[in-house]
């Protein structure tokens, strides 16, 4: 596929040709489709903001373009592969993942679509995927009916929850409390504390060390309060020598990435304990306030958790803030994996078809 172009004919009867990306020919083209498509994170108009799509060396990036009509880009998707845990004894599975699928309104109901998620589907069996998914929003009806009805994907168990809140920089937001402190890990440190608290957890990313290293991130931080003195792991006590891993106590964690185009994304959140609510409301205002002093233009914090994870309920959520369901679809390609036993596969397929909710999701930030 890689190099190859298709050309299909869209219900004008006009040529579509499904070509790879090229930043230097498109960039001003595919941006100019954003706006057009005026995809945003947020369910009021108040606070809204257009979230564009994010290029972050995705292997799979095809633009539909319209030939004839002065090269005028209609559609775009990114793919991509990964490994993920399935929950089930430390298994996991090859993903791909269809992420930013846009259509030009004024060309949707043509196809274009389905075009492009099949270009990104084809890729990812051609590469050894197990299963490809898509998130979608729950109120966009168009891509639900596009993956369900035409694709054949399932929808999970669910949903899951955006949250948006806006960054005002005439307010202090300090809201710090004295019993609690806030640290900032290493990366190393941050690596075994998700594969320690996270490692068996359905989707958590195999490849964590690379999003962790990723340019655009600024850290990873825990928050725990003072008179429980949590050492850490990896770490050194001020009054002992000894090479110390987690306690009994485990702290709340957050990793945060910035994005040129304005926003503040905060993702890996983990907590435990009797208090974590408090823990968690320091680390919230913690990251308003680094977006705000720290991060240039930065308009908006964003987070995506399980709906049922009961973190949800210790995140503040004031009046400016906006909330939005969002959904992921599976399909199995590829009959899953070649190296295990029937047994095997049959807990795998279980993976698909559980009931539980999800929580304690990582919302992997390549996917945003």
């Amino acid at each position: 596929m890689e190099g190859a172009q298709i050309e299909n004919n869209n219900t004008n009867n006009n040529k579509v040709l499904i070509r790879e990306y090229n930043e230097e020919r498109d960039i001003e083209m595919v941006e100019r489709l954003e706006r057009n498509c005026e995809y945003s994170i947020g369910s009021s108009s108040k606070g809204m903001m257009n979230i564009p799509t994010i290029f972050m060396g995705d292997p799979l990036c095809r633009v539909a373009e319209m030939v004839g009509s002065g090269g005028e880009l209609v559609g775009i998707v990114r793919g991509c592969i990964k490994c993920v845990g399935t929950g089930f004894e430390g298994r996991h599975v090859k993903m791909g993942c269809i992420l930013g699928l846009r259509v030009s309104p004024k060309h949707r109901r043509s196809g274009i679509g389905l075009k492009l998620v099949k270009c990104v589907e084809n890729w990812a069996i051609q590469n050894g995927a197990e299963y490809i998914s898509m998130a979608v929003e729950e109120n966009n009806v168009a891509s639900t009916n596009l993956f369900v009805c035409k694709c054949n994907y399932v929808k999970l168990r669910g949903p899951l929850i955006i949250l948006t809140q806006p960054i005002h920089h005439s307010r202090n937001k300090d809201r710090s409390s004295r019993k609690i402190k806030i640290h900032k890990l290493s990366i190393e440190q941050a690596i075994s504390l998700y594969k320690n608290r996270l490692g068996k957890k359905e989707f958590f990313p195999m490849d964590i060390d690379a999003i962790l290293n990723e340019k655009l991130s600024l850290g990873t931080w825990v928050s725990f309060f003072k008179d429980e003195n949590w050492v850490g792991l990896h770490g050194k006590n001020k009054d002992d020598d000894n090479e110390h891993e987690f306690t009994s106590r485990s702290p709340s964690s957050w990793a945060m990435n910035w994005r040129p185009s304005g926003y503040l994304l905060v993702y890996g959140i983990h907590g435990e304990g009797e208090r974590v609510g408090e823990l968690m409301k320091s680390l919230w205002w913690f990251a308003y306030n680094l977006g705000r002093n720290n991060v240039e233009d930065c308009k908006l914090m964003i987070t995506e958790l399980g709906l049922h994870d009961p973190l949800t309920q210790h995140v503040p959520k004031g009046t400016s803030m906006s909330c939005t369901n969002d959904f992921w679809y599976l399909k199995k390609v590829n009959n899953g994996s070649t190296s295990i036993n029937g047994d095997e596969k049959e807990k795998e397929d279980t993976w698909i078809r559980r009931q539980q909710p999800i929580t304690n999701l990582f919302v992997d930030p390549r996917d945003f």
